[in-house]
């Protein structure tokens, strides 16, 4: 009966941590899988795809996002640790709506040498805006300036994982993708009927990618987390496996 008592309790944290974390969300463009698994690697699309979906009427606000690997140093020279959670670099969102992080102090990172900290981050590490970290990436290690310090959505339900944000042209950088995003989401203008724009998109885009729903990102994570729960138990992960699907949505760009 508690295994099953904290399988349900783990089902109600997920639908918290990503109703917050898709709440201004209405569509996102990803590329096309391979394969029928959602969870599937999915190719990087063009940047210049981004306008296309900005000009279509109806959409309101539209943002490019790319995401992978950091891994931030504290002041001791060792870096901060996760027991087993993801670490996560993504490119800051400029529009509130779409953005799952919400800052408590500072401001949003601009150019090459400004990143943005998670507030368990930030805490753990005794990290304040202003100061100077160095953050390990999937190329050499650079070193930026706290512009800011963020929760993951109202509660930072991040369950052990860390995040580190840059702006896009930085995060591009630093992926060694300049030019590429892992995706687009957006939000329909107050009076748009959502479903005419997905239309209008789908027409308007390359045959290599799609245009989902903001109930079908959720199904996917949804799908993907309760099979993950059944299978491995909570005695295994916890509440630690919300950070992995935490991880798997940030990092997809919304699916």
């Amino acid at each position: 009966m508690g295994s099953f008592v904290l399988t349900d309790s783990l089902r109600k944290s997920f639908d918290e941590v990503f109703d917050q974390a898709t709440s201004g969300l209405d569509l996102a463009v990803r590329a096309k899988s391979a394969f029928e698994n959602p969870a599937d690697q999915r190719a990087p699309i063009p940047e210049a795809l981004l306008e296309v979906v900005r000009a279509i009427p109806g959409v309101d606000v539209a943002a490019g996002e790319v995401s992978g690997y950091a891994q931030v140093v504290g002041p001791d020279g060792k870096p901060a640790t996760t027991q087993g959670a993801p670490l996560i670099r993504m490119s800051w969102t400029p529009s509130a709506e779409l953005n799952a992080l919400r800052l408590s102090s500072g401001k949003p990172p601009v150019g090459p040498h400004e990143v943005v900290l998670d507030t368990d981050t930030a805490t753990s590490l005794d990290l304040a805006v202003g100061d100077r970290v160095t953050v390990l990436l999937q190329g050499p290690s650079r070193v930026f300036r706290v512009s800011g310090i963020a929760s993951f959505g109202v509660k930072n339900q991040l369950a052990g994982a860390r995040i580190t944000s840059f702006d896009l042209e930085t995060a591009q950088e630093v992926l060694g993708n300049p030019g590429t995003l892992d995706g687009i989401s957006m939000a329909a203008a107050r009076h748009a009927d959502v479903a005419q724009v997905r239309s209008a998109l789908a027409a308007a885009l390359p045959s290599t990618v799609e245009v989902v729903t903001r109930q079908r990102v959720i199904n996917e994570d949804l799908e993907q987390f309760s099979a993950f729960v059944d299978v491995f138990g909570n005695a295994l992960l916890g509440f630690a496996a919300i950070a992995l699907f935490v991880s798997a949505f940030l990092t997809s760009s919304h699916g």
